[in-house]
C-alpha cells in the first residue's frame, strides 16, 4: 500500500528480457509491415508509364470521354488506352463524376487528364488534387500566362499549391 492507503498492483507476466524483447519485435513486424506494403506500393503506382513511354518514343494512346461514367472509364482502360481525357470544360460536369471516373480508370491502370474551365485557381487545383495524371488548361494565350499557371500548380516553394492538399 502507498501512503494514502492505495494498494497498487505491478502486472508480471513472468517473461523473461528476452521474451519481453521478441514479443515486442513480434509487435513491430504485425505494425509495421503492412504499413511498409502499403507505403512502397503507393510510391510505384507514382511512376507514370506514360511519360516513360513519351520518353522512349513510344506511342501513347488518349481517349476523349464526353461521359464521365465509372464504367466508360474502365471499358476504355480494358480497350488498352493508355489514359482518358476527361472534358470539364465543355462538358456539364461535377467534380464529384470527375473523381470517381478517375478513380476507375486509375484502379485499372490507365492515367486520366483532365481538361479544367478557366477562371478559378481551384479550378487547377482540384483535378490535381483528385490525382489527376495531368490537366489540360484552355485559352493559354502567352507565355505569361503558360507560366501563371505553372506557378499555380507546382508545389511550394516553387509554386503556389500548397503541401497539405488543401487550397
Amino acid at each position: 500500500m502507498n501512503k494514502k492507503g492505495v494498494k497498487k498492483y505491478k502486472k508480471s507476466y513472468g517473461l523473461s528480457k528476452f521474451e519481453k524483447l521478441l514479443y515486442s519485435f513480434a509487435i513491430f513486424l504485425l505494425v509495421l509491415a503492412p504499413l511498409a506494403t502499403v507505403f512502397s506500393q503507393a510510391t510505384l503506382s507514382k511512376i507514370n508509364y506514360d511519360v516513360e513511354k513519351l520518353k522512349n518514343d513510344e506511342l501513347v494512346t488518349c481517349m476523349k470521354l464526353n461521359i464521365t461514367d465509372p464504367i466508360v472509364a474502365e471499358q476504355a482502360a480494358y480497350a488498352g488506352f493508355d489514359c482518358i481525357w476527361l472534358d470539364m470544360e465543355h462538358i456539364p460536369v461535377d467534380y464529384r463524376e470527375v473523381q470517381m471516373t478517375l478513380l476507375a480508370a486509375k484502379a485499372r491502370g490507365t492515367e486520366t487528364i483532365i481538361r479544367t474551365p478557366r477562371g478559378a485557381y481551384s479550378n487547377l487545383i482540384r483535378p490535381l488534387e483528385m490525382d489527376a495524371a495531368a490537366i489540360m488548361v484552355p485559352q493559354i494565350m502567352s507565355k505569361e500566362d503558360a507560366q501563371k499557371v505553372a506557378y499555380y500548380t507546382k508545389f511550394q516553394p516553387i509554386g503556389r499549391r500548397p503541401i497539405d492538399g488543401g487550397n
